[in-house]
């Protein structure tokens, strides 16, 4: 269990023309050090780390178009998954965070 953990996101909506509504929003999180058992045998620490992420959602009934990015910075910290329970004590394992990740979504409803 990290000893802090905090995420920040704000948001600011607008209106784009007369027809699209929006919603930015850009966020920060931040996962303090931690590490994985009391027994010094078993021990593995992590740093602390922060992942940005933001996007931008426009909707103007029946459509909604949405592009966001997570990863910003495209941090390879270690998530500090526990991995395979026969290997901890012959190799160290990572689980980096999931890589900067850019999408678009354009929804209609029916």
């Amino acid at each position: 269990v990290p000893e802090a953990a905090v995420r920040v996101k704000v948001l600011h909506g607008f209106t784009l023309g007369k027809r699209w509504d929006g919603l930015a929003r850009v966020g920060i999180d931040y996962v303090g050090a931690t590490h994985l058992s009391f027994d010094p045998a078993l021990d593995r620490r992590t740093r602390g780390r922060a992942t940005v992420d933001a996007g931008v959602t426009l909707t103007k009934a029946p459509w909604t178009v949405e592009l966001a990015a997570e990863n910003l910075g495209n941090s390879t910290a270690d998530t500090f998954a526990f991995g395979n329970p026969f290997r901890i004590m012959a190799e160290q394992e990572r689980t980096p965070v999931r890589p900067r990740t850019i999408g678009l979504v354009v929804r209609r409803a029916f």
